[in-house]
């Protein structure tokens, strides 16, 4: 299983997603049950998985670009650990990228560099950990070094329902122009706040 957070700030099923793929449940009673899980303590155990790849086309050495002195990817690491998580892992394919997560003490998995996306170096990880298929992995984007850390146990927490297989947060659109802008993935869901399909483009496309 596999959990995707997004780039937002609450939960709701009227969405603007990050990068993404898959089947997704997006439910705002599936929500609540998670922020009540969170209040009892009682979520299942998880991990945070944060892929990192230096060979970005857009800003490339993006995890180690300096924020107040440190590197991104030691802020992101930083606020996995304010999470609920069993234990919080970088995964990359950079000797770099490995070399300043060590320095500051992080759990490294070195992955393939033949990745298309932070889903399969996750999954890569999973396989190279011997971790149980019943585990639930939180991939946890490197490039969110301001995300709240309750956000990640709200994502893990609604794979407490056995019978949600994938999950993911979301937020609203407050404006046209973030509806029409491609960097913003969108979501369409049925009724039942299953994820139907998500698109960069305006939607339904």
């Amino acid at each position: 299983m596999f959990t995707l957070p997004c780039k937002i700030s609450a939960l709701n099923n009227k969405t603007a997603l990050s990068d993404i793929f898959g089947c997704f449940r997006l439910s705002s009673g599936a929500a609540n049950k998670a922020i009540c899980c969170i209040e009892e303590n009682i979520m299942k155990r998880f991990i945070v998985v944060i892929p990192a790849r230096y060979a970005s086309l857009r800003l490339p050495g993006k995890p180690l670009r300096l924020i107040a002195g440190e590197p991104m990817i030691q802020h992101v690491y930083r606020l996995a650990l304010q999470s609920q998580a069993d234990e919080v892992w970088i995964a990359t394919d950079d000797k770099r990228i490995e070399a300043a997560a060590r320095s500051f003490g992080a759990n490294v998995c070195m992955t393939s560099a033949n990745h298309h996306s932070g889903t399969e170096r996750l999954a890569e990880v999973c396989e190279l950990q011997s971790w149980p298929d019943d585990l639930a992995v939180v991939n946890l984007q490197g490039d969110e070094p301001l995300l709240p850390p309750v956000l990640i146990d709200e994502c893990a927490a609604l794979l407490n329902d056995d019978s949600v297989g994938m999950a993911t947060l979301a937020s609203p659109m407050d404006t046209d122009e973030e509806f029409r802008n491609p960097n913003v993935a969108k979501i369409i869901t049925d009724q039942d706040d299953n994820a139907l399909y998500f698109s960069r483009a305006p939607i339904p496309h």
